[in-house]
């Protein structure tokens, strides 16, 4: 049952304190750029991409393409398929040693290339060029940039686009973010932020997820979607579920300062055209779809657990006080090493670490 008085529940950013690891450059140029906009024609129909791989790839490279495809076609309703005779428009997947990435940005017609190269022969370069032929411009270079992150030291500032950021949040972690603290990448974070992008994790981000399924209006186990909580339309709202859970709390994951919040909606309702999103035991999900809610970017502030990097998921639980009283509230539990046996909630001021009580999670599986 919807409602508009439901608990949000948010997916935050948290700020980074971590040290910056791995440099990535991407070598797109204005002319691969081109006047690109989103529209139709600019996308691939059904989310459907045609690849050859070029005969400069090795076997590791093939391997670490093959890493790309997949979470791409795990995450979000696009689909890498061979090309076969006939196929007019395809994106040829290369190696070029005298540059670290580099694609063509949306659907180009006819050849067209993600390459990556050097040091960067890496799945989570691939992931980013093939974002760029997905028509997934850099983060950073989005219109309203110098909010987030300062070019002032540098003597040549990369160029700020319209480039359709969905009116999403600004996100540090996205894979389409260059790495930080370099001229010739991210800039300088204005959030206490120490990495970005591919330093933060090797794949797509929850945001990076979102934008695809939205521009290419995936459904099935792909229609949810993330909304800024400060610009909720009255769809969204009614897009909005509490699974019968009515946070006290609301969702309030760590004492830590959060950058902004976005709520997540299910439009068309929890079961759809042979889709079902429920509340399952974390035992039992089996091949149901999780839904991630972010990947901890490093410490921030003061958190109370030992919080090691993983996949994030939306949990729920119940909680009785001593006199008896019901308390429901929604946190996150950790994917650590394949297992899901550990979740963090709210409760009052602090938080509470749970293992030794029934929680669920947020799935959706085919029914």
């Amino acid at each position: 049952m919807n409602s508009l008085y439901t608990v949000f529940i948010l997916f935050f950013q948290l700020l980074s304190l971590s040290v910056l690891t791995n440099c990535y450059i991407c070598n797109n140029t204005d002319q691969e750029y081109g006047n690109t906009s989103y529209t139709n024609g600019s996308r691939w129909p059904n989310g459907v991409v045609k690849y050859k791989l070029h005969t400069s790839l090795s076997s590791d490279d093939k391997v670490e393409v093959q890493r790309a495809f997949d979470e791409y076609q795990r995450k979000t309703c696009i689909k890498f398929q061979p090309w076969q005779e006939g196929d007019k428009d395809y994106t040829s997947i290369e190696t070029d040693n005298s540059i670290c990435g580099q694609g063509h940005v949306c659907k180009q017609g006819g050849y067209q290339y993600a390459k990556f190269g050097g040091n960067c022969r890496e799945s989570s370069t691939m992931i980013h060029e093939l974002g760029h032929n997905l028509c997934l411009h850099h983060e950073n270079e989005r219109g309203d940039r110098d909010e987030y992150v300062n070019y002032s030291k540098c003597q040549r500032i990369p160029q700020k686009m319209d480039n359709g950021t969905f009116k999403k949040l600004y996100d540090f972690d996205s894979q389409m973010h260059l790495s930080c603290q370099r001229c010739d990448g991210g800039g300088w974070p204005k959030k206490h932020v120490s990495e970005c992008g591919p330093d933060v994790n090797d794949g797509l981000s929850v945001l990076d997820a979102d934008n695809i399924n939205a521009l290419y209006d995936c459904q099935g186990c792909y229609r949810h979607r993330w909304r800024p909580m400060t610009s909720l339309t009255s769809d969204d709202r009614s897009n909005m579920y509490h699974f019968g859970y009515y946070g006290k709390y609301g969702s309030r994951l760590y004492h830590a300062e959060a950058i902004e919040a976005e709520v997540l909606t299910i439009p068309g309702g929890l079961s759809r055209e042979g889709f079902s999103y429920k509340l399952v035991s974390p035992f039992k999900y089996g091949d149901s779809e999780l839904l991630q809610i972010g990947v901890p970017a490093g410490r921030v502030g003061r958190i109370p657990f030992d919080i090691e990097r993983g996949t994030g998921y939306i949990a729920y639980t119940t909680f009785f006080g001593d006199d008896g009283a019901k308390e429901d509230t929604i946190g996150k539990v950790w994917n650590r090493a394949g297992e899901l046996n550990v979740a963090h909630f709210p409760r009052g001021s602090t938080e509470m670490l749970v293992s030794d009580q029934e929680f669920y999670i947020l799935t959706c599986s085919k029914e």
